[in-house]
């Protein structure tokens, strides 16, 4: 599922010494020089998330009164759309002339923690996004998530997200569609926060095995 969430917004809150409004290869390294110790943060935690989902599949098998606990890791492309809401979006228009609607780029890490006969799965993510490139914009973002996803497909979830903003709280719901060797999932995720709501419409696929 995504997250994305979202999913990825986020302005300095110290943009005011800046020149927002210079080339685009002038304004991203002002941003991240300004920002240097959340990025760091940022860095930390996808390393940490990264190595989490690296340790070796473990599989436990018990009788069936039990459940089947097994460790699968999913994982795939996901691209997307997210309306801004709010102050962000306000710092988008002001200081970046930019429309509140921006394109989503990233990758979705799953791992399943336990699995149930004839029952829900429990499932771990972690889902880096890229935002607003169409607009010549560096909006990263990062959603930890924990949910379940049904038999028929279906999943909810929540987790913390992280961005340039700040964190904030993500909520989705998707659909996981099957075809053959893949899986197409499809979700829509609301991130909210002191800076606003962000609303995300995601799509992507991955490995089914």
């Amino acid at each position: 599922m995504n997250f994305y969430h979202i999913e990825a917004s986020g302005l300095n809150r110290d943009a005011a010494h800046f020149n927002f409004r210079s080339k685009v290869f002038g304004w991203p390294f002002s941003l991240i020089l300004a920002k240097t110790s959340l990025m760091q943060k940022l860095v930390i935690c996808i390393l940490a998330s990264l190595a989490f989902l690296a340790l070796p599949t473990l599989s436990y098998c018990q009788s069936d009164n039990y459940n089947d606990l097994r460790s699968t890791r999913w994982s795939g492309p996901r691209v997307g759309i997210t309306y801004i809401t709010g102050k962000t979006a306000d710092r988008l228009r002001d200081d970046f002339d930019a429309a509140p609607f921006v394109t989503q780029f990233g990758w979705q890490f799953e791992r399943n923690f336990f699995s149930m006969e004839n029952g829900p799965t429990g499932v771990v993510e972690l889902i880096p996004l890229i935002g607003g490139v169409e607009q010549g914009l560096f909006l990263p973002s990062l959603t930890f998530a924990v949910g379940l996803r049904t038999n028929s497909g279906f999943e909810f979830g929540a987790g913390p997200n992280l961005s340039l903003t700040g964190a904030g709280l993500a909520l989705a719901v998707g659909k996981n569609i099957p075809s053959g060797k893949l899986n197409f999932p499809i979700n829509f995720s609301v991130v909210t926060s002191k800076q606003g709501a962000r609303f995300s419409l995601i799509f992507g696929f991955n490995s089914a095995n």
